[in-house]
């Protein structure tokens, strides 16, 4: 079992397990900016780089060392549907302890998509997640949020905006 101090980023790769992605070379730390791929994301500004997620284009990590942004870019089978993907992960998520406390609809960039609140607990920490996921032609792309489960509410306005960023160039 991690240690309590190391439990933010031991969260944030159990819960990426199930999504894969690309690598990533376009985030420029001062402005927050992420371009790479054919798409844009809007991180917040200062939040320092980590390798934390290695299925993750980019993962980046507030002062606190609880608090990630992940970007995540998977390419599906055709045919498969964002609503297929997402029964994929939420069952993932279920085996790993992780509980759907509420979804909804989001729209990022020209598209529609779903997000899902988590929360697990991890050597007696709990922590909650967002994940924003939308699909184009075969990829999916998901921005995913986690912290300290009593951290939460200072943060999801922040994974919001950052979700919402999210553009095709």
């Amino acid at each position: 079992m991690p240690s309590k101090k190391h439990a933010g980023a031991f969260v944030l790769v159990l819960l990426s397990v199930i999504v894969l992605s690309a690598c990533t070379k376009g985030y420029d730390q001062g402005t927050g900016t992420y371009e790479d791929k054919g798409i844009s994301v809007n991180f917040p500004s200062g939040w320092a780089k980590t390798t934390a997620v290695p299925n993750a284009a980019i993962t980046i990590e507030q002062g606190d060392k609880n608090t990630f942004l992940s970007l995540f870019i998977q390419n599906q089978p055709d045919g498969t549907t964002l609503d297929d993907f997402l029964k994929r992960v939420s069952v993932g998520h279920s085996r790993l302890g992780a509980q759907e406390t509420s979804n909804g609809s989001v729209r990022m960039g020209e598209l529609e998509g779903q997000w899902f609140v988590r929360t697990i607990n991890v050597g007696g920490i709990a922590f909650t997640s967002i994940t924003y996921s939308v699909m184009r032609d075969a990829t999916v792309y998901s921005v995913m949020g986690i912290t300290r489960s009593d951290d939460f509410g200072q943060w999801e306005q922040t994974f919001d905006a950052v979700a919402k960023s999210f553009r095709f160039n």
